[in-house]
């Protein structure tokens, strides 16, 4: 089975630390980004097998950076995962992203959702 490459935005250095170390102890390949626009030229250039946003960003937030993700024909085929403090529904006419993973991010929840995502890739 290959190695799954996720890419990783948040722009908490402290969330960023511990969602990677989650990802590498279960043998992902992962690359990170402080920022939505560091994550969509990551994007564009690395292809990611999928990523997990931070909906709370800073400048260019994470659900837009979705909506961006999601309508440049480079990066639509790329699942998200969306990681957001507080609602944890699929928002009304959000088909930006698969699902919402809870932040701070409890590690099997977290790897339940990547699994089940890195699962029909």
């Amino acid at each position: 089975m290959a190695i799954v490459k996720i890419l990783l935005v948040d722009d908490s250095q402290t969330s960023l630390v511990a969602e990677r170390a989650i990802l590498v102890r279960s043998g992902y390949e992962v690359l990170t980004a402080r920022s939505a626009d560091e994550g969509r030229r990551l994007a564009v250039s690395e292809r990611p097998d999928l990523m997990l946003v931070d909906a709370d960003m800073p400048l260019v937030s994470g659900l837009e950076a979705c909506r961006q993700l999601a309508t440049d024909p480079r990066t639509a085929a790329i699942p998200v995962l969306l990681m957001r403090a507080g609602w944890l529904d699929q928002p009304p006419g959000a088909p930006a992203w698969r699902a919402v993973v809870a932040k701070p991010v409890v590690e099997p929840e977290l790897l339940c959702a990547v699994r089940g995502v890195a699962g029909q890739i």
